[in-house]
This record gives C-alpha cells, structure tokens and sequence, in this order.
C-alpha cells in the first residue's frame, strides 16, 4: 500500500494519470509481461505480478517526475535535481537527525535558499515534511508489530514518549489505540 494517501507522493499525484504507454517502450515491455505473467497463471504468479506492478508503478511514478508539476508536493520537489538529491537522503535515512544546513549541504545550496525553494516547490519545511515521513513510517511499523520504544529509536526520537506525543499530533490517537485499531 505505500501507505496510501497519507505518502506524500501519492497525496500530489492526480486521481487520474493516463499515459500513452505505445512511446514508451519500457513501459509497453512491463504492461506486456504483466498481460502474459497474469493470463499463464503459473506457480508464484502472485509474487511476480507485485514486484511487476511495483515496478510498473516506479515507472509511472519517474514519468510523472520528469515531466513535472506546478502544484507544491513531493513530486515538484524531486522534479528540482538540487532538492531531490535531499529528499532522497530523508527517505532512505529518516532516523538521522537531519537538520537545514545538513539539507542545504546535500542539495549544494546555501541554507536560505534551501529553505526557500524547498518551502516553494514542496510546499511545506523540510523539517515539517520530515517528520510526517516518519510518522507515515512510524504508523506502517506499528500496525506490524514492532515495539515502539524500537520504532522510536529508528526514527530519531528520544523516547517512546516523544513518539507517543509526535504521532498523537499527526493522527489524533496514541501507538498503542492505533495499533488496537488496525
């Protein structure tokens, strides 16, 4: 599920993207094997029409980024290659204790800048959009199981009280009801 409407990436993408898939040969390759691998029905077929489909969905998703958008959200911020580069850094490592100037630095611009064309493209700060990445990350961990002192230490809170209280802001419950709850 990729987190569903709560991932920024899917919350900017339009609830309809059509795409002309007969340009594209890579695209045309994936709908094609995806039409065989589901209509032969063989052994572990599931399997590969996911990682098929995520792969699909990668794709679609890399287009959608190349060609742009004027809305603020994430994809208009990975569109710009200077903010990419520190939104990439955020998503593979959400537990550092990334701050503006460390961005600014991954993105080769001054921190005013950053902080400028970030708040521009994305249309929130840095540090706002990080921490609902982490809760989005936070949430996803729960529902499996994971303890939340864990979760917490994983995605750079000092406690699993300063995580209670971060996700009690971001979704209107607590870990545990909302562990209860799914």
């Amino acid at each position: 599920e990729w987190g569903g409407r709560d991932n920024p990436l899917f919350a900017t993408l339009p609830d309809l993207i059509k795409i002309n898939i007969h340009g594209n040969a890579h695209l045309t390759m994936l709908v094609r094997l995806l039409k065989t691998e589901s209509e032969a029905q063989r052994c572990g077929v599931s399997g590969v029409l996911n990682r098929l489909g995520e792969v699909l969905m990668i794709s679609i998703l890399r287009q959608q980024i190349e060609i742009g958008t004027t809305v603020p959200g994430l994809l208009n911020g990975l569109a710009d290659r200077r903010l990419s580069k520190a939104i990439v850094c955020m998503h593979e490592a959400p537990g550092k204790l990334w701050n503006n100037e460390s961005l600014a630095g991954m993105a080769g611009l001054s921190s005013s800048r950053f902080t400028q064309l970030f708040n521009q493209r994305v249309g929130q700060t840095a540090q706002s959009y990080l921490r609902h990445w982490r809760m989005i990350l936070a949430s996803q961990d729960i529902e499996q199981g994971d303890r939340i002192q864990t979760i917490a230490t994983r995605y750079g809170y000092g406690s699993s009280e300063a995580l209670g209280r971060a996700f009690q802001r971001q979704f209107g419950t607590n870990p545990i009801a909302h562990r209860k709850t799914s």
